[in-house]
Parts: structure tokens; sequence; C-alpha cells
């Protein structure tokens, strides 16, 4: 390993450690909803990957509803219940797409539109 890599690699775990809980659920929504974005384009071809996206889309919103469940999350109870709400909701349709009955789109908007929401949050801090 030379030089720049060797330094490169001890920071990493530096800057991974210095940041933000908010910084780091924003990009795992961020990578789940490209990966969801970019399965749907080829879903005819490679229906597994998609199955696998919308898949990891589904434990994303587990994975949110849980959180905002949990009596030490100290969000306000009106933003608890959308996200809890919008779980609900990214279930239903999920289950929909899976059997042709329904568009993927409504999904990708609803973790687009979460994203947006994270980083107005993030500009005001």
């Amino acid at each position: 390993m030379n030089a720049v890599a060797n330094a490169k690699y001890g920071y990493s775990s530096f800057s991974n450690a210095t940041r933000s809980e908010q910084s780091i659920e924003y990009d795992i929504i961020a990578r789940v909803t490209a990966e969801l974005d970019a399965a749907s384009k080829i879903q005819g071809n490679d229906f597994s990957a998609f199955v696998k996206a919308l898949s990891n889309n589904r434990r994303l919103w587990v994975l949110l509803a849980s959180d905002v469940a949990h009596p030490s999350n100290r969000l306000p109870k009106p933003l608890k219940a959308q996200i809890f709400y919008l779980s609900q909701f990214v279930e239903q349709k999920s289950r929909e797409v899976l059997r042709d009955r329904g568009d993927v789109a409504p999904l990708i908007e609803v973790n687009r539109s979460l994203l947006n929401g994270l980083g107005q949050q993030g500009a005001k801090r």
C-alpha cells in the first residue's frame, strides 16, 4: 500500500465516526432508492434484481417504522405517525407491485420525498 492509500484507509474510519446519524440515514435511504430506481428500469430483464431492490426497500421501511415506534424516539408524534403510515403504504404498494398490479414509481417518489425532507432538515442545522 502506498502512502496515499494508507492515509485514506487510516482516516476513513475517523470520517465515518464523525458523521451524523442523519447523514448516515440519508445515505442509506439514497442508496436503497437508487437501487430500486435502477432495478425498476431493467425489471423485465433482471426480475431477481428488481425483487431484491424491492425487498431492500421494504426492509428499510420496516426499520423506519420500528424506529419511530420505539419510546426513545424523539421525533414529534405527528411526524412519527406519518412515517409509520408511509411504511404501511410501502408494504401494501410493494405487494401490489410484486403481483404485477402496481407501479413502482410511487415507492421511489415516497423515498425521494423523505430524502428531500431529510436534506432540508440538515440544511437548517
